[in-house]
């Protein structure tokens, strides 16, 4: 019998730093353990994989032979995994009685949607393997409450879909200092995930009295002198694109600019109420799952890997 962690997550999230973290801990504590790398673009010297799906399959080979990108490449990787689960079952019989590690893609769709990943843990699971998700999300998306609410139907949809038990974690804690100015709600809130319409009011106020996106297209008119030139609507799709700064005391009156500035404002604010209903519909449903909330971890404190050890 084999107990372990799967461990998933969004690009960028921390996963290949949890792997090499907590695998540490758990030799310090002489807890036999082995790392399975399931993401056959990995190539970095953080930790090194005792099991790893590029001695099964050549990601260039997919690459060159089935033209396919980076996401269906991997897709393809996981069902050719499904396909050929005996190998790993035979890589998984030479580490009998270990705790097992597995590192899996950050494309979110193998454990959101994709029924590969998902068929792979049933398939472990006959063979008396007992695992735990662990979803690591990047605390500083905090600091953004749009990005937060999507971390947060992230979490619902894996943990739905793959059927484990399952631990969210916030990982970069030590990093979140320097996000502090940018946290509208304690960092409790975030990690409760609870009250949300909190959060909607609050986005839904900012957006309607402080966005400056919405400034700048609904201010643009009034800064306008009585002079007319070709030039403006250059300097509105430099200006208002956001590629430059914008100089309201440069701009020229044209009635050909007029209206594709009363259509901007026009598109801007459909566009804004359509976001932020469905952002409060996530909320909604978060909410009325009541399954989530984030534990916390700093990957640099030993104390607090002992302690997320202890809560998988």
């Amino acid at each position: 019998m084999w107990y372990g962690q799967l461990v998933i997550g969004p690009p960028g999230s921390g996963k290949s730093t949890y792997v090499a973290g907590v695998t540490h801990i758990l030799k310090q504590i002489n807890r036999k353990t082995v790392i399975i790398n399931l993401d056959p673009f990995i190539e970095n010297d953080i930790y090194e994989a005792d099991i790893n799906i590029s001695d099964l399959i050549d990601i260039e080979k997919v690459f060159s032979d089935m033209g396919l990108g980076p996401n269906g490449t991997l897709i393809y990787c996981m069902e050719y995994l499904l396909i050929n689960i005996d190998w790993l079952e035979e890589k998984l019989n030479t580490y009998k009685d270990c705790y097992l590690i597995i590192d899996t893609p950050g494309q979110v769709e193998l454990y959101t949607h994709n029924d590969a990943l998902k068929n792979i843990i049933l398939r472990l699971n006959k063979l008396n393997c007992r695992l735990t998700s662990v979803h690591i999300v990047d605390s500083t998306l905090c600091s953004d409450g749009y990005k937060y609410i999507s971390s947060l139907l992230l979490s619902l949809c894996s943990q739905i879909h793959l059927e484990l038990p399952h631990v969210n974690v916030f990982s970069k804690i030590d990093l979140l200092k320097y996000f502090k100015n940018d946290l509208k709600f304690p960092l409790s809130y975030y990690v409760e995930a609870q009250n949300l319409n909190q959060l909607i009011l609050y986005e839904t106020y900012k957006n309607g009295s402080s966005s400056e996106d919405e400034n700048l297209s609904y201010n643009y008119n009034k800064n306008l002198n009585n002079k007319t030139t070709n030039t403006n609507v250059e300097n509105y799709n430099k200006n208002v694109m956001g590629k430059d700064n914008i100089n309201y005391n440069e701009l020229k009156q044209d009635p050909f600019l007029y209206d594709i500035i009363k259509n901007e404002k026009k598109n801007y604010k459909k566009y804004s109420n359509k976001f932020l209903k469905l952002n409060e519909y996530i909320c909604e449903t978060v909410e009325d799952y009541n399954l989530i909330n984030f534990a916390l971890l700093d990957i640099q404190d030993k104390f607090s890997i002992y302690f997320h050890i202890f809560r998988v």
